[in-house]
């Protein structure tokens, strides 16, 4: 396996009209990440056939998976009802976009066929190199800190090949549009339970699952990546109250199902995530600048069908 990791460069990602068909992104497809890690796998296959000599036939290689690991700021459209610049990314992570037009969009974590997840491909400029991978989906998460920036960690699964690594300089910038405003956790209105519990960090792991459809009539022996499931799971860390007002070890002996509920805000607008049946592990307890906490995990269950989803974004 090759990895690399970035210290410069252009990322740019464009959703795909047919999987694992090149739409060949521009700079207008710019996506601003951070941290960004390409790892290049390789399928190699030893040939040790018997031919009365000494060591072994030549290898037979391949490509294998492409992986693309890199950060973003959760960034808030200026006018609502437009798409964020991750809308691509999202979708290809099994989120389903609705649209109302100059109100909100909203990206609703939904699992149907994963043959039919949209699919993206990225182009990665670098220090003159070129490379690219077709055919990706993947998976997300949201990591919050107060009085922070709002960070989304991604990686892609999809298709390389040894023949588009390329020597070629950035593109042009001409085109690109300046981006939107960073949401920063603060002003969250962060609800539990129906408790707006006093909060530093708030993590959120959608538990995205990405498999393969192998297949021999394909080229490379897989005909596609797919997202094969789901199981969302949050952490955070609210402070010790009186257990009239929050009681955690209630919650975790009964198995309430809990609705989760935050708003990250920038100076455009806010993104709302909203999860529903939470059911609490087991709490811990720490300790935030001499105040006592609990360290608190949830796992979405499906059993809990009344709301109608699992976990959503909703732009406004």
């Amino acid at each position: 396996m090759a990895i690399y990791r970035a210290k410069k460069g252009i990322l740019l990602a464009k959703a795909e009209s047919s999987y694992g068909v090149d739409p060949s992104p521009t700079i207008t497809s710019l996506i601003a990440a951070e941290d960004v890690v390409v790892e290049k796998s390789a399928v190699n296959i030893k040939n040790k056939a018997l031919v009365g000599i000494h060591g072994d036939l030549p290898d037979i290689n391949y490509e294998g998976p492409c992986n693309i690991k890199f950060k973003t700021h959760l960034r808030v459209p200026g006018t609502a009802g437009n798409t964020p610049d991750i809308a691509s990314l999202l979708k290809a992570c099994s989120f389903d976009e609705t649209i109302s037009a100059g109100v909100s969009v909203t990206y609703e974590l939904e699992l149907t066929d994963g043959l039919l997840t949209p699919s993206v491909a990225f182009y990665f400029y670098d220090s003159g190199r070129f490379c690219k991978a077709l055919g990706c989906v993947g998976k997300v998460k949201i990591n919050a800190k107060a009085q922070d920036l709002v960070m989304l960690e991604w990686e892609f699964t999809g298709f390389w090949l040894a023949a588009d690594i390329a020597d070629e300089g950035y593109p042009s910038m001409v085109g690109v549009s300046a981006l939107d405003s960073p949401a920063i956790f603060k002003s969250a209105e962060f609800n539990f339970n129906s408790y707006q519990a006093l909060i530093e960090n708030l993590a959120c792991d959608f538990g995205i699952s990405v498999g393969r459809q192998v297949s021999a009539n394909a080229a490379t022996g897989v005909a596609r990546y797919r997202v094969q499931d789901f199981a969302p799971k949050i952490d955070f860390d609210p402070e010790v109250v009186a257990l009239s007002a929050f009681n955690p070890w209630t919650l975790w002996l009964a198995g309430t199902l809990a609705v989760l509920s935050a708003y990250f805000k920038s100076s455009s607008g806010q993104v709302q995530l909203s999860m529903t049946g939470l059911q609490s592990e087991v709490p811990k307890e720490g300790e935030r600048e001499e105040a006592q906490i609990y360290q608190m995990s949830a796992a979405c269950k499906t059993a809990d069908f009344t709301a109608g989803y699992v976990a959503r974004l909703i732009y406004t």
